[in-house]
């Protein structure tokens, strides 16, 4: 297989996007021969080939889809398999070309919304990847559910010592990820007099900067015994030790979404609470809120600190061998070069 990959960012040091980096080593055992195209690129030490879009040097529409054709032309010769991951946008550019010169086409898509352009994507594409059974490509007959790709070699036990009544959340700062319910759970919690630590890494977009503002107003308000630390975004290469050193982890994320941090957390031994249904068949009832409901939240967040030690190790342990054996980049690696070889 020689493959041509489409992503939105390859950067080592992105909060958010980072991840995809190992995706790229990952791709590269498994092909002969690994091109990638990408509308930003930052640090990058691996050995595949990387085109830029150039957004690093400004924005502008016009020098993307000029700069897209002429790398997916220049290597033409250089890839039978296109994969494109999250970004519809390319298949819809370049989808029937790509069909008419024999190359196939996987596209990645998680979203649980779509419209036309995800629509024709998936029209055009060979196969369509997902983790979550909640997304807008879970119905389709050329769908396949895929494993989420956590390097286990990394995200894993022992990072750190965990600290006692510690809750950490790790995301972006929005109002679609519901921070603020976060606080307000918490506030419950200190007032009614429980102690507990937590910690929220993050950063905020432009658009979002007074919701931030918001999250950092509330955190200077009484909340009884709860001490909240809110911190900068981190490199996701950084966030076992995070995980590691917490006991909960909290995702709030809305219904269908498939965070992969959750997935992250339970490999490193942090018991995961969630709202959204698409993590349900491996999280129990107890470990479950109802979403945007803070008092909900923070009575699972108390039922959970209260738990035995041996009850809290039962979830670990189950957890931890759930991502290893169903979610291991390895597992994807493999499941994606299957993949790619049935068409």
């Amino acid at each position: 297989m020689r493959l041509l990959i489409i992503t939105q960012k390859v950067d080592e040091k992105d909060p958010g996007l980072g991840f995809f980096v190992r995706w790229i080593d990952m791709f590269a055992k498994h092909a002969s021969s690994v091109k990638v195209v990408c509308l930003l690129k930052g640090e990058y030490s691996g050995g595949c080939e990387v085109w830029s879009l150039g957004k690093e040097q400004g924005p502008s529409r016009f020098k993307y889809i000029r700069r897209f054709y002429g790398a997916i032309w220049k290597w033409h010769n250089a890839y039978d398999t296109v994969f494109v991951h999250m970004n519809a946008e390319y298949v819809v550019l370049a989808g029937l070309w790509w069909r008419l010169m024999g190359k196939k086409i996987i596209l990645w898509y998680n979203h649980t919304d779509g419209n036309w352009k995800a629509r024709l994507a998936i029209a055009l594409s060979h196969r369509v990847c997902h983790t979550s059974p909640y997304a807008f490509t879970a119905g389709y007959s050329k769908s396949r559910k895929m494993p989420a790709g956590i390097p286990t070699d990394i995200f894993q036990t022992g990072n750190a010592e965990q600290l006692k009544n510690s809750v950490l959340y790790i995301g972006r700062i929005a109002p679609v990820k519901n921070v603020d319910i976060l606080l307000q759970a918490l506030q419950h919690l200190g007032l009614e007099g429980d102690t507990v630590h937590a910690d929220i890494y993050g950063d905020a977009l432009p658009r979002d900067k007074s919701y931030y503002d918001s999250i950092l107003k509330a955190t200077a308000q009484s909340l009884g015994r709860s001490v909240i630390r809110v911190h900068p975004g981190i490199l996701n290469s950084e966030t076992p030790k995070l995980y590691s050193s917490h006991e909960i982890f909290v995702n709030l994320t809305p219904r269908g979404n498939y965070d992969k941090t959750v997935l992250e957390a339970m490999a490193c031994g942090a018991i995961p609470i969630v709202s959204s249904p698409a993590f349900f068949d491996i999280v129990p009832e107890t470990l479950r809120f109802s979403e945007r409901n803070s008092q909900s939240l923070a009575d699972t967040i108390g039922r959970t600190l209260r738990m035995t030690s041996e009850e809290r190790q039962m979830y670990r342990d189950r957890f931890i061998h759930y991502v290893r054996t169903e979610h291991s980049l390895a597992k994807l690696g493999q499941a994606l070069y299957a993949l790619a070889n049935e068409l």
